[in-house]
C-alpha cells in the first residue's frame, strides 16, 4: 500500500504502508466512531505517520477512534508518529485509544497533540522508543480525561511534554505504573504557566501511582515537573531489566526473569501485574 489519504470511517488490519520520503501516510478527519488501525506497519514517513484532523470518536469505549499493535518507524528524526490537530470545522481530537502501539524513533514525538478542549486521549502499554518527546502536547492542550498507562518510554529526552499548562477544567490527567528508563531530560515538564498549587486546588490530576525510573530523584524537582512518585512511585530503580533493548526481537522491552517490574502487584481491575507495556 503506497498511501492513505483522508479516509473518514475505516477499520484497516494487518497492513504494510510503505510511504517512502512521503510528508504523512495516513490522515483521518471529522467523525471516526468505531473507526479501528490494528496490526499496521507504517514506515518512511517525514512528518506525520497518522495525521488526525479533528479525529474525534464516540464517548461510548466500545465505539473510540482506536490505534491497536501499530508499528511506527519514521523516514525523518523531524517526524512524529501520530500527530493530533483541530479540524476544519473547529473541532478538537478526543476519545482515542492508543493500545500497545510501537513509536520507533528516532522522532521528534511520539504521539504530538493540538487544540484546546481535547480530551480522552488514552496509551495503554505503548512503547515510545527514541523519542525526543514521547507524548506532547502544544500550546494550551487539555489533558481532561487523560490516562498514560502501563507504557514505557525507553532512551528518549523527555516522556510527556506540556508546552502550556491547561485551564484549570482539564481535569483527570493520570499516569500510572509506567517505566521511564535511561531518559536524557524529565520524566515529565510542563514548559510555561506550572502552578503545581492550582493544579491540586483545582483537582486536575487524577491517579499517580506505580510509575518508576531509572534515573535518579533530583532535589529541587526539575521546573515544571509534575508529582507522579508519591504512591508506590521509585526514581533510581537499578533492577529495571530487559529480555532485549532490540527493537526489531519478538521480546523488545518485556522484563528479565529477574527484573524488579516483573511482578509488581497492585493492578486496577483489568490491569496487568507488570510494570510498563511489555508482558514478560
Amino acid at each position: 500500500v503506497d498511501e492513505l489519504h483522508v479516509l473518514r470511517v475505516v477499520q484497516l488490519v494487518n497492513f504494510t504502508i510503505q510511504s517512502e520520503g512521503k510528508p504523512v501516510a495516513i490522515e483521518l478527519a471529522d467523525m471516526l466512531d468505531r473507526c479501528r488501525l490494528e496490526k499496521l506497519t507504517v514506515e518512511g514517513f517525514t512528518e506525520a505517520g497518522v495525521a488526525l484532523v479533528g479525529g474525534l470518536g464516540s464517548s461510548f469505549s466500545s465505539d473510540r477512534l482506536v490505534l491497536s499493535e501499530m508499528r511506527l518507524k519514521p523516514g525523518s528524526a523531524s517526524a512524529v508518529g501520530v500527530r493530533a490537530t483541530v479540524g476544519s470545522d473547529g473541532i478538537d481530537c478526543g476519545n482515542v485509544s492508543f493500545q500497545k502501539c510501537r513509536f520507533l524513533g528516532p522522532l521528534a514525538a511520539g504521539v504530538s497533540i493540538g487544540g484546546k478542549d481535547t480530551s480522552s486521549f488514552e496509551f495503554v502499554q505503548c512503547v515510545f522508543a527514541e523519542t525526543q518527546f514521547g507524548i506532547e502536547l502544544k500550546g494550551g492542550t487539555s489533558w481532561r480525561d487523560f490516562a498514560i498507562v502501563n507504557n514505557t518510554f525507553y532512551k528518549g529526552q523527555t516522556a510527556l511534554r506540556v508546552e502550556q499548562q491547561p485551564e484549570p477544567t482539564a481535569k483527570g490527567l493520570t499516569i500510572r505504573r509506567n517505566l521511564f528508563v535511561e531518559l536524557s531530560g524529565p520524566e515529565t515538564q510542563v514548559e510555561q504557566g506550572f502552578d503545581d498549587k492550582l493544579l491540586i486546588d483545582r483537582q486536575m490530576l487524577g491517579a499517580m501511582r506505580l510509575n518508576w525510573s531509572s534515573k535518579p530523584a533530583q532535589e529541587p524537582p526539575p521546573p515544571g515537573a509534575l508529582l507522579i512518585w508519591g504512591d508506590g512511585g521509585r526514581q533510581g530503580e537499578p533492577n529495571l531489566k530487559f529480555a532485549s533493548t532490540d527493537s526489531t526481537a519478538a521480546k523488545f522491552l518485556a522484563p528479565a526473569d529477574d527484573a524488579a517490574q516483573k511482578n509488581v502487584g497492585g493492578q486496577g481491575s483489568g490491569e496487568p501485574p507488570w510494570l510498563g507495556a511489555v508482558e514478560p
